[in-house]
């Protein structure tokens, strides 16, 4: 993640401790945004780049080329199980000699309502055929709240309820660092009513 879902200046009023601590934040604040993830399913509070590594173009194998139209409800597109979907980086494959290709943005759009987000296929989209190995198609994408580069350090779009989640969580790890405690949040109402609004299955 290329910044935290927090400042570090929130962080440190929410301990009660020197913002100077960097060593605490570096530690800290990305353990606890983590954490909030993996509560949120497929949500992530900060952008990044990810990879989606497939064996071939849809859920089932074809090893020759493949004509959309003839699948037009059960592979219309390709769901990103990060969200929300910011944009598609590009689509690589390896073709059927095996030399990596870059896929046409005209052989799709990119869906960045749905949550996930979803590659979707051009009508009458022809897509090459593939080698036959592990990982042939990799699409990379960016995914997540805030923007690289924005004025506040991307902080601004995460949602406010996600923010307080991650400063509970914060909270948390900094407390019972010595004891082993940490994990109370399974049973934590006030947690869970900021969480489950905006969780996400893959």
């Amino acid at each position: 993640a290329a910044f935290e879902a927090v400042t570090s200046q929130q962080a440190a009023d929410q301990l009660r401790e020197d913002i100077s601590n960097a060593s605490l934040w570096a530690l800290k604040l990305p353990a606890a945004r983590q954490a909030v993830e993996q509560d949120l399913i497929c949500v992530k509070l900060t952008q990044a780049v990810y990879e989606l590594q497939m064996n071939s173009w849809f859920t089932d194998d074809f090893g020759s080329p493949v004509i959309i139209t003839q699948y037009p409800n059960a592979y219309g597109y390709v769901t990103l199980p990060s969200c929300p979907l910011v944009n598609i980086v590009s689509v690589k494959y390896d073709d059927t000699l095996g030399v990596e290709q870059t896929l046409s943005t005209s052989a799709y759009t990119v869906d960045t309502a749905s949550l996930p987000g979803r590659l979707r296929w051009t009508g009458n989209v022809t897509l090459p055929g593939l080698a036959v190995k592990e990982n042939a198609v990799r699409i990379r994408y960016t995914a997540g709240y805030g923007a690289v580069g924005a004025g506040d350090g991307g902080q601004s779009a995460v949602p406010y309820p996600l923010k307080e989640a991650v400063l509970m969580r914060l909270a948390d790890l900094y407390e019972n660092r010595q004891n082993g405690m940490e994990g109370r949040f399974e049973q934590n109402p006030t947690y869970w009513n900021l969480v489950s609004p905006w969780r996400i299955p893959c």
